[in-house]
């Protein structure tokens, strides 16, 4: 056989990664080209100079309408809120668990405390710091991506990212599929995100 006969290349597909971006003011998600996209989103807080990530998602229509749908789960206490004045203090910052999952709170909780709440939905809305990975793929290859980023996450072990994922579902690469190496370049969230990924 001769050289490099019956070696398979694995398949290969190269990304970037743009941002960080807000969901108001200037620098708004929703007025950049690519607001319209398809691809991977990473919804990050910036606490002591460190971009901590909250979420990892993906969306085959846009990151417009998808972070619409985001608001308006954060404004109807669907999702967890925070205090960022604990979060920065390193104490228990979870302050509403949202209305999903094993682990969620009552919707009366929600609406019997609006006026906290609805600050911390402010504060919220107004500290997202947000990075886009515009990929044009199919949606399985978009959520084994999702997924393996993930697993890197809770293998790292960080406290405050572990509060914010606890309870996500992803799906990452099954065992019966070719693997694939995805290239993000650049990458803005290095180390904490891989600039190489095997999915």
């Amino acid at each position: 056989m001769g050289a490099g006969q019956g070696i398979v290349r694995m398949e290969e597909i190269k990304t970037k990664m743009i941002g960080p971006f807000d969901l108001v003011g200037e620098k708004n998600l929703f007025n950049t080209p690519e607001a319209n996209s398809p691809g991977i989103y990473i919804s990050t807080f910036k606490i002591n100079d460190k971009y901590l990530i909250e979420y990892i998602g993906i969306t085959t229509k846009s990151f417009s309408g998808r972070f619409l749908e985001h608001i308006k789960e954060y404004s109807s206490g669907g999702y967890k809120l925070y205090d960022f004045q604990k979060m920065k203090e390193n104490k228990e910052f979870v302050v509403l668990k949202g209305r999903y999952g094993k682990d969620k709170d009552d919707i009366s909780k929600f609406l019997n405390n609006y006026d906290y709440y609805s600050q911390l939905i402010k504060e919220l809305i107004h500290g997202l710091k947000i990075f886009l990975i515009p990929l044009g793929k199919e949606k399985r290859i978009l959520e084994r991506i999702e997924g393996r980023l993930y697993q890197i996450l809770r293998e790292k072990k960080d406290e405050k990212v572990m509060t914010f994922i606890k309870g996500v579902r992803s799906n990452p690469k099954r065992e019966n599929e070719r693997s694939i190496i995805v290239i993000i370049e650049p990458n803005l969230l290095s180390p904490e995100i891989p600039t190489n990924l095997e999915i």
